[in-house]
């Protein structure tokens, strides 16, 4: 049986990991220094979800089956969490509970956050569908996914939902940079240890520059050093407990980008508590934090439990315990 590929499962779980602490609504004296945290998050985290994401899409010559699997198991689980999403943010901004998102106004504006615009972290997943429909699309036109002609249709594809503000440039720009990617290497990617020590001080030195802090070309030339930074040490390092973990978060990052907003909702009741233990709001963001992921995890048990991941994912068990099932036999 061919091992599977740690690295991508590392490099999921770390950012699911960062992803979760930035959309926390940061409070206290330390609010402002961590949310400039966030903000250096925010310049790779969501990126290099992508590039994973390009790098392991497979355009099949079964493209009904495909589109049918796409809609199956992340379209109609994004139209049910962002739903609830919008519901639990409506009822928290009623409660006066500071949140970094707008709710929905109207039935309109609560349609058009579903299936348009879209919502939250959600416009990860609103995003895919569409790049994957997009791609599936012109590959079905051209019959050829290695021409020129090929990449020169979804390009100008990627314009035209960019254009009428579906999906964002900078979004297809990084998952396509993943596809290259996989078909450059034909998914053996080998980084040396050289060429890391090179590059982490050249990542260091580019935040010294404003243009790594949007959609730029030093922004993309970073994403693709930290991705191949924590490539190498995912695989490196990849028999260390803390890695071994990380990767445990990355291979059920579905559910956690799912059902992590709605966690972080109901702990923002709790911020004035932990304020008065705290008042820096570290300890309310860390452990908010790790809450939310556990609690993420624990309700992906219980729909496969109660057999309702078929239902939602068209998959029999949503939850990988993988990595805590090869430790129990160490």
């Amino acid at each position: 049986m061919k091992e599977r590929i740690i690295s991508p499962d590392f490099i999921k779980g770390l950012c699911i990991i960062l992803m979760v602490y930035g959309h926390i609504t940061q409070i206290g004296t330390m609010a402002n220094y961590q949310n400039y945290v966030s903000k250096v998050i925010y310049t790779f985290h969501m990126p290099l979800f992508l590039i994973i994401s390009g790098y392991f899409f497979h355009i099949s010559t079964k493209v009904k089956i495909q589109v049918s699997k796409i809609l199956k198991k992340i379209a109609l689980p994004y139209v049910i969490f962002i739903t609830l999403y919008l519901i639990g943010l409506t009822l928290v901004s009623h409660l006066d509970i500071p949140t970094n998102s707008t709710p929905p106004t109207d039935i309109l504006s609560f349609v058009a956050k579903i299936f348009i615009f879209s919502a939250g972290s959600y416009w990860f997943l609103h995003s895919l569908i569409l790049i994957s429909l997009s791609i599936l699309l012109i590959n079905y036109l051209i019959k050829d996914k290695n021409s020129l002609i090929f990449y020169v249709f979804v390009i100008l594809l990627m314009v035209i939902l960019e254009r009428y503000e579906l999906v964002k440039i900078r979004t297809s720009t990084y998952f396509l940079l993943g596809y290259v990617i996989k078909q450059l290497t034909n998914k053996n990617v080998e980084i040396s240890q050289r060429y890391v020590l090179l590059l982490i001080p050249i990542s260091i030195s580019l935040y010294f520059s404003k243009e790594v802090f949007y959609f730029s070309i030093l922004e993309v030339l970073n994403c693709f050093i930290i991705f191949s930074i924590l490539w190498y040490i995912g695989k490196k390092f990849k028999y260390l407990k803390v890695n071994k973990f990380i990767s445990y978060i990355g291979q059920n990052t579905l559910i956690i980008l799912l059902t992590h907003s709605l966690f972080i909702i109901m702990g923002k009741v709790f911020c004035h508590t932990f304020l008065k233990i705290d008042p820096s709001g570290i300890s309310y963001s860390l452990i908010i934090t790790a809450t939310t992921i556990t609690l993420s995890l624990i309700s992906s048990i219980i729909m496969d439990k109660l057999s309702i991941s078929k239902y939602l994912f068209s998959v029999d068990k949503i939850y990988n315990a993988s990595w805590l099932n090869d430790n129990k036999r160490v």
